[in-house]
């Protein structure tokens, strides 16, 4: 595990990393979300396909799920958490995510997704 100052800096590093890309996301900057992440990654997502392998993979997720949004996405990583070590690091956190206005003008929620995310928290906070 890295220790000492290296493991502050390297905290700080991908503090800023994840700050960078929660605000590029609520901005719906697809150039600033995609530069976050590196063009050979492997990622798991919630909604099919599941799986995406390559950046310009996710790239084109990502420009789908924009343009179903109006204005900014409201978006909140809560309980952040980070383990480093010398090789790789982790991270862990309650992310969720509130669509204001649909692409038609009505206000809504993300449906289930939202009610997942919804009973996680409550999980985790105990909170009803």
């Amino acid at each position: 595990m890295a220790t000492g100052n290296r493991k502050k800096i390297d905290e700080a590093r991908i503090r800023e990393l994840i700050d960078r890309w929660l605000k590029a996301l609520r901005a719906k900057n697809l150039d600033g979300i995609m530069s976050c992440y590196t063009p050979d990654i492997l990622l798991f997502d919630l909604l099919p396909p599941l799986q995406y392998l390559g950046a310009d993979a996710y790239r084109k997720n990502w420009a789908e799920w924009f343009s179903t949004f109006r204005g900014p996405i409201g978006y909140e990583i809560l309980h952040l958490s980070l383990t480093t070590g010398d090789e790789v690091a982790f991270s862990h956190s309650l992310n969720r995510n509130q669509r204001k206005e649909d692409r038609w003008g009505r206000n809504r929620g993300l449906g289930a997704r939202n009610r997942l995310l919804q009973q996680d928290r409550r999980q985790v906070d105990g909170r009803p």
